[in-house]
Order: C-alpha cells, then structure tokens, then sequence
C-alpha cells in the first residue's frame, strides 16, 4: 500500500484545487504548499513522527489514509474527507 505522503503527491494538482475550495489555502498561495511527512500526539502527549500522516507545511492540515491519526482531540479544528481515485483520505485543519 502507498504511503499517504506519495499518494498526496501523485495527486496533488486535485489535493491543491480541495484545499482551495475548501478555503485552506488561498489560489494566489497554492503555488507554494508543500507537503511534508506529519506527526501527532500520542496518549502520552508525545509528539511521533510518522510516514501514516501527511501535512501541509505551516498551514495545519494534515492528511492520512486512517482516522486515528487525524481526529480532532482538543475541539478546536474540523475533520474532513476528501475522495480521490475511490480511496478516501481522511483530513484534520486546525482552525486557525
């Protein structure tokens, strides 16, 4: 199975135009996202990197191909979806 991180990439003119009709990412910024491997926070509080998420740098939004990494802990950011080729992609942005 493809990671998240190469699975956005391959499809990431697509991922571009969401994030645009999704109000993340303004059209005059899309040209300067770049996608980064993610993290997120275990139930220690422990920051884990990890090739399962796949973020926007410096946007706070992060996509995976499991739920589990990006729910919506705090109450403060939405959850998403996004289908690109029949395979759901599961999206957390932090409202900032």
């Amino acid at each position: 199975m493809k990671k998240i991180k190469e699975f956005i990439l391959e499809n990431e003119v697509e991922v571009k135009n969401w994030l645009i009709d999704n109000n993340i990412i303004d059209e005059d910024d899309v040209d300067d996202v770049e996608f980064v491997d993610g993290a997120f926070e275990n139930s220690k509080g422990d920051i884990i990197e990890s090739d399962e998420i796949c973020s926007v740098e410096d946007v706070g939004c992060d996509f995976s191909f499991k739920r589990k990494f990006v729910k919506d802990k705090y109450g403060d950011s939405s959850e998403l979806e996004i289908k690109i080729k029949d395979k759901i992609v599961y999206v957390l942005y932090y409202n900032m």
